[in-house]
């Protein structure tokens, strides 16, 4: 009876971390992915750079007028302040892209007019302004790539996650040189000088110029037909990125399919179900 009762609180405790974890929209870490350890430890560092730079900041201040302006709960506010800084993360390594979240750029402007030096914080902080609205989709796929999505980031960037790679980025990812395409989508801020944020870069292109290889020798040998892509990919290519570079280069007038749309909300975000 004793050993019942402590195996059946074993398996009620395992439960309740899994569906606390699968229901959670703040992550430890940001939530980011592990990468090679090189990668990770330039993420870190340019994690607790923007962490430090933020002890400046009046959150309190910037966290009242959000909530009132839009409404939020407090759940809601952290969550918002937590893909917020997730896109400074971001926007500290790639140049600007088209943000569809007016959210994410009204957090930014307040952090701005609440900041008692505008130019000392522009300085040191990414512009988040927008950029190219044909290229906002490779934000997207960079997010998945760095991050572990939740729940509210679908929420929040599920336009942009929704929109096809733009053909002139794949070519360029394609074809070009790294130094190239560093060149054209990243930047190197003054501020990060001692991060060396090119290890990021390079693992990103990397990766992404692997796949297209990858996704190219498959369409040689079984051919382009969605069925057939998802039929033999289901094991040894099924990741979120290969399914958003597939469709996008091969599926680009129907993007984004059902198909991917399932595949994509099966791969990269917790499914809703677990939450209600």
């Amino acid at each position: 009876m004793f050993i019942g009762i402590i195996i059946l609180v074993n398996i009620l405790y395992r439960s309740a971390r899994k569906n606390v974890k699968s229901t959670s929209t703040i992550l430890p870490q940001l939530g980011l992915r592990q990468h090679a350890t090189p990668v990770d430890k330039e993420l870190y560092l340019l994690m607790e750079e923007m962490d430090h730079l933020l002890e400046d900041i009046r959150i309190t201040d910037v966290q009242t007028k959000i909530m009132e302006d839009y409404q939020l709960s407090l759940q809601e506010w952290e969550s918002s302040w937590f893909e917020w800084k997730r896109t400074v993360l971001m926007f500290s390594i790639i140049k600007p892209t088209s943000i569809i979240s007016p959210l994410i750029l009204d957090i930014w402007q307040t952090v701005l007019d609440q900041a008692d030096d505008k130019q000392w914080l522009l300085e040191r902080f990414p512009s988040l302004e927008q950029g190219n609205t044909k290229e906002q989709a490779w934000f997207g796929l960079f997010y998945l790539w760095l991050f572990q999505p939740t729940s509210y980031s679908k929420r929040i960037w599920e336009e942009t996650l929704r929109k096809p790679l733009a053909k002139s980025w794949i070519q360029d990812f394609e074809q070009g040189a790294i130094e190239e395409i560093e060149e054209r989508y990243f930047h190197f801020m003054e501020r990060t000088a001692h991060i060396k944020v090119w290890r990021i870069t390079d693992a990103f292109i990397h990766i992404i110029k692997k796949h297209l290889r990858r996704l190219h020798h498959h369409i040689k040998r079984y051919g382009s037909d969605p069925a057939k892509f998802y039929k033999h990919t289901r094991k040894k290519m099924r990741s979120s990125l290969m399914v958003i570079l597939y469709e996008s280069v091969y599926q680009y007038e129907q993007y984004p399919s059902p198909r991917l749309s399932r595949s994509v909300e099966q791969l990269t975000f917790v499914q809703r179900k677990k939450e209600e």
